[in-house]
């Protein structure tokens, strides 16, 4: 069952919703809760304040203002967050969460010609909250020509959503190829002991979430967490493989500098060198290399 699946897997035969389905009865039958949870959200979608969201479902997005006026013309102000906001705000505001079911993030790909970006209007309490934070002179103007501010929406380009089931997969296969290999005998004569269970555990946990694994906060563990960033501790050489430019990069070196360490600090400040080096890619044609970017940049925040 499992090399059949790896197979089919690995050579497009099946969609990635009907593996993780069939990967349901490895879970179950390995008993882990952490992949039975993982598969479980990933077909049926995750809740908007999931805490558990791997940052791959997570996208640089910022979000805009559109003032409307006579003759349809239209005017996008950035909506820039005061300096001060929570981390959990600015993740809120700078990055979109995909939450949708695998099988409806496959459908929105297929349904499309070529790559495109997709407009996302966002809820009237969002769009009175950042039309407070324009300056009054701006607004003054605006209503003295006759615009209107009506609208708060965010960008997305549908190459995240090919990141999205592009990570989905290959987490899905490296896990499958890892408890292949360690239990050759999953299908006939598995045995669910404590060395295996471990076992099981570790491979999971560390392909899904990393070395830094959040099951132990799930379930209340106390966990010690390095909030100092230091700039010797990111890679540059992998920023300047996804085509960053040197000035950019020497940006964020200053920016890291300036932070002093402080994660929230650096956070607030990356936001807007990510929406810089995001344009400059735009505008280069580079677009597979943004998810990756954004996704490097979160991890250090």
């Amino acid at each position: 069952m499992i090399k059949q699946l790896i197979t089919d897997l690995s050579h497009d035969n099946i969609t990635l919703s009907q593996a993780l389905t069939r990967s349901k009865i490895i879970a179950y039958k390995l008993k882990n809760n952490t992949f039975r949870n993982w598969i479980k959200k990933e077909t049926d979608g995750y809740d908007f304040d999931d805490p558990m969201l791997p940052s791959y479902r997570k996208i640089f997005s910022e979000m805009y203002l559109i003032a409307k006026f006579s003759g349809g013309e239209e005017t996008k102000f950035p909506f820039n967050p005061p300096e001060n906001s929570s981390k959990e705000v600015l993740d809120t505001i700078k990055f979109h969460q995909i939450r949708e079911p695998i099988q409806i993030v496959e459908l929105q790909i297929n349904n499309e010609d070529e790559p495109k970006n997709g407009r996302i209007k966002l809820p009237m309490g969002m769009l009175e909250m950042a039309k407070s934070t324009l300056p009054k002179p701006i607004l003054m103007q605006i209503q003295m020509v006759g615009g209107v501010i009506d609208t708060l929406e965010r960008e997305v380009h549908s190459v995240n959503l090919h990141n999205v089931i592009n990570q989905t997969k290959n987490i899905l296969l490296d896990t499958l190829l890892e408890l292949e290999t360690q239990f050759p005998d999953l299908e006939n004569d598995y045995e669910m002991n404590e060395e295996n269970e471990k076992k099981a555990n570790n491979i999971i946990t560390t392909n899904i979430y990393g070395n830094n694994t959040p099951v132990n906060i799930a379930t209340g563990d106390n966990v010690n967490q390095n909030n100092e960033l230091k700039i010797e501790t990111v890679d540059f050489e992998k920023l300047k493989s996804l085509k960053i430019e040197d000035s950019e990069i020497q940006e964020l070196k200053e920016i890291i500098a300036s932070s002093n360490g402080d994660k929230k600090t650096f956070a607030s400040k990356a936001i807007g060198w990510l929406g810089k080096v995001t344009t400059s890619l735009t505008a280069r044609g580079l677009y597979d290399n943004i998810p990756q970017i954004a996704e490097y940049i979160q991890s250090l925040c």
